[in-house]
């Protein structure tokens, strides 16, 4: 997947790495506390699309994390595409998110902890670097802590036994909650999608 600025859309030129050191970032791509003003300035820098695996890293050099799996990229179904990884919206995963805080617990965690890309990468860390939520704003819906989730992120997404210890269930009742949540986020995105004029119609 490559990311980059809107007016790039469609350029033929995506790069798959590319230098951007601490010594020579601006200080607003090293403010942690402002992740999409950091990520459009170091997108300007590099002046074209990239790959997001690239650009995580990038941010996590910058950003001093020790390990790049805390940003790494994903979207928010498991086992198809999805929304997130055909529209690439900030505005869409905004208000993704607000209608995942809104699922019961045990929906979001069964969701989010197996929350994956096609290519198997953890769902949740774009959320992360578009600053759509933040890993304390994550791990409070998921009834962890900060530092717990941060343990776990690495690992991310878990299988569906693991996730099912965590909520003391078995794996079919893992299975039927994310199912409803699935089923739920599409009937309610769905009418933002008719509120917007069809515009993120899928």
């Amino acid at each position: 997947m490559a990311v980059g600025l809107a007016k790039w859309h469609g350029a033929d030129r995506v790069l798959e790495r590319a230098d951007v050191g601490i010594d020579s970032a601006s200080t607003i791509m090293l403010d942690r506390e402002r992740p999409a003003d950091a990520l459009e300035a170091v997108l300007r820098s590099i002046g074209s699309p990239i790959l997001l695996n690239s650009l995580t890293g990038i941010m996590a050099t910058l950003w001093g994390v020790s390990d790049v799996e805390v940003i790494r990229d994903q979207p928010l179904v498991d086992e198809k595409p999805t929304p997130l990884a055909r529209l690439e919206s900030r505005e869409f995963l905004g208000a993704l998110w607000d209608e995942i805080r809104q699922l019961k617990p045990e929906h979001r965690t069964a969701l989010l902890l197996n929350l994956r890309e096609p290519d198997g990468h953890n769902g949740m860390a774009l959320l992360v670097l578009t600053g759509v939520a933040t890993l304390d704003a994550l791990a409070e819906a998921l009834g962890m802590t900060t530092r717990g989730l941060a343990e776990l992120w690495p690992s991310l997404p878990v299988d569906d036994l693991t996730i099912a210890a965590t909520l003391v269930v078995n794996r079919q009742q893992v299975i039927n909650y994310r199912r409803s949540a699935r089923e739920r986020l599409t009937r309610k995105m769905g009418l933002r999608f008719a509120a917007s004029g069809g515009q993120w119609a899928v």
